[in-house]
């Protein structure tokens, strides 16, 4: 399960919440774990969660950045 999901990815808790990248996927107390970063505002957030609670999140494709 913990496979599926790779550094640079963006994810969201199955749950609801704001989007995620991964940080690291790793072992922590014997446990798969995966860490995310996420931005509210200008705060960063981060937090560690079990792959059964993140999903991949569907960005709609491309990004575009407006320039004036």
């Amino acid at each position: 399960m913990a496979d599926e999901f790779k550094k640079g990815e963006v994810v969201k808790l199955k749950s609801g919440g704001p989007l995620m990248t991964v940080s690291n996927v790793g072992d922590q107390w014997g446990e798969t774990k995966v860490w995310c970063v996420w931005f509210e505002k200008t705060k960063k957030f981060e937090d560690i969660f079990d792959p059964a609670t993140l999903t991949i999140a569907s960005t709609g494709g491309s990004v575009s950045i407006a320039r004036s």
